[in-house]
This record gives structure tokens, sequence and C-alpha cells, in this order.
């Protein structure tokens, strides 16, 4: 799946419910502290999930843990350091840029949390990179059926018939590329609009 898809409930839902793998980038943290290289990202303080309390890197505490309700996403926690000790601490231009309010971070439920920092971790590596190569394929299938076949649109009324439509349909992509494959031209090779044609 892209990006759009891929989260932290959709991780663990998924593989729990369904026995099924998610692969697909996590949105990465697009926080200033994330972009800056010296910024404290959120990465960086540890969590405590039994006691409730999250660690910042110079070694002080959170004073608040927060379940609240997000926009988007049930059940986020929300992590509040104290004033004091972030208005005294050193780091704290690297931390916040709030002139008197504390550090706060926002990060989902335990689960969840673990799934997306191992996403994050598993996204950068070559082999996922070389699992993912594979959407490229079905993307392209699902671009021919739409735009070739009329996929999009059902011409039936009722599951059972719209279901024959579909099955009908990709039985026609494959002959067509079996077509294809008989002639030499192969999935690699991409399509060269008429405009551009007429350069060769």
């Amino acid at each position: 799946m892209d990006t759009g898809y891929v989260d932290g409930e959709h991780l663990v839902t998924c593989q729990r419910t369904y026995g099924v793998e998610v692969i697909g980038p996590v949105a990465v943290n697009g926080s200033w502290q994330s972009t800056s290289p010296e910024g404290l990202e959120n990465t960086q303080f540890l969590i405590d999930w039994k006691k409730k309390i999250m660690t910042c890197p110079q070694g002080k505490t959170s004073k608040k843990w927060t379940v609240k309700q997000d926009k988007t996403v049930s059940d986020v926690i929300r992590a509040q350091f104290g004033k004091k000790d972030c208005l005294a601490c050193p780091a704290v231009s690297q931390c916040t840029r709030a002139a008197v309010n504390p550090r706060q971070i926002v990060f989902r439920q335990q689960e969840h949390h673990e799934a997306i920092q191992a996403a994050r971790r598993r996204q950068t590596t070559k082999a996922f990179k070389e699992r993912y190569s594979k959407r490229s394929g079905i993307e392209g299938t699902i671009s021919q059926g739409i735009r070739a076949f009329g996929l999009r649109v059902s011409r039936y009324l009722g599951q059972e018939k719209t279901h024959l439509q579909h099955v009908l349909i990709a039985t026609a992509m494959n002959v067509v590329r079996l077509f294809q494959w008989q002639m030499g031209e192969t999935p690699s090779q991409h399509r060269i609009s008429r405009f551009a044609a007429l350069a060769l």
C-alpha cells in the first residue's frame, strides 16, 4: 500500500485479525525537531508504558500523561513535561520553540506506536525497497484495468453480476498480455505517447 493507508492501526489490525502483513512506507515525522540536525525528536525520548512516564534526553520525566481523542485517531497519548524543567534546560532550544510552554509529545498507544517505529526502521532497508518495488506492477495492472477495460464502472446490477464482470475483465487482461508477450511487448517497456513518438 502507499503511505496514505499505512498507519499503526492498520499494521496491527491487519496482522492480528486477518494474518495479513501490510507493506508500505509509513509517513515520516515532519516536525522541525526531526528535520533539524540539532533537534531532539520524539524517538530520543524513552517511554515507560507501565508507569506512564516519558523521559527526555536530559533525564527529566514528564509530569502529565493524558489519553485524548485526535482528529483522525482515537486514544492518542500526550505526554507533557514540567514548565520549570523545560525553561531551565540547557537544550530547550533544541526541544521546543514555545516561549513559555513546556515540551509536549503526542504519540499512539503502545502497540500502534511500536508498530510505526518498527515500520520506519524497516523502510530504510534495501530488503524493504526490493519488496515494495512489486507495487509498481500492481499499480500498472490496476491502471490498465481502469483505463482500458472500465474496471471502475459496473455495467450490471447486483454483486454476483459485478463479480462476473471483474472475472471477465481479469481474463481479458490476461489474454491481452499473452498476445503482447507473444509479440515481444514486455511489461517493462513504457508506453510512448504519440507526441513523443514524433521525436523518434
